[in-house]
């Protein structure tokens, strides 16, 4: 799985936990998410990147990562993509 998948289902996970507006573990995220990793350096660099990008707030734990999303990620997630740049990770269907 490409890196950018990666990132799109990490955001797609705290996105769906914006309205509690709590930390949450990112190893339980990826193992939730089915994210295989290699490393623990992996998630390290996909929980900075997203940091970085403003899309997270960060608590480095030892061990683990606790992340929430930002108004800035959740406006990315519905409208844009690290795998497919231009489509939302999150797409709204009114009935």
């Amino acid at each position: 799985m490409l890196i950018a998948s990666k990132l799109d289902l990490v955001l797609k996970e705290l996105y769906s936990y914006q309205e509690d507006n709590e930390f949450h573990s990112l190893i339980e995220i990826i193992l939730r998410a089915q994210i295989s990793l290699n490393t623990y350096d992996q998630l390290e660099n996909i929980a900075r990147k997203l940091h970085r990008a403003g899309f997270s707030e960060l608590k480095d734990l030892e061990g683990d990562f606790k992340a929430r999303i930002t108004y800035k990620g959740v406006i990315f997630c519905e409208e844009n993509s690290y795998a497919y740049p231009g489509y939302p990770i999150i797409t709204h269907k009114n009935n």
